[in-house]
């Protein structure tokens, strides 16, 4: 406002008014925007905090369920070991028996 005073002075009483409208405006519109600022600034906050908790949250779900899931895939690989373990005894025992009633 300074700046433009400086490269023109107004010089009549229509742009003195102009001039006094002007800066009576910006002072006023100032402290109205910093206010809308600081409104805007804590909602973004608190949505982000919001949105932080979640993800936190749902992070330690996704951690809770790839440990059950692990315990669950070991258990399956140990079955699936029992499992074929049994199936070659069964396969061995399958043998013994057809070279017996071969005998």
């Amino acid at each position: 406002m300074l700046v433009a005073m400086f490269m023109h002075t107004p010089t009549d009483t229509y742009e003195w008014t102009l001039f006094g409208i002007s800066a009576a405006f910006q002072a006023l519109a100032l402290p109205v925007l910093a206010f809308v600022t600081g409104v805007q600034r804590q909602r973004r906050e608190k949505a982000i905090n919001k949105t932080h908790r979640l993800v936190i949250e749902e992070l330690a779900l996704i951690r809770k369920q790839q440990t059950e899931l692990k315990k669950l895939i070991s258990f399956e690989e140990d079955h699936f070991k029992r499992v074929t373990l049994e199936i070659a005894d069964l396969g061995d025992k399958v043998e013994e028996i057809d070279k017996q009633t071969l005998l």
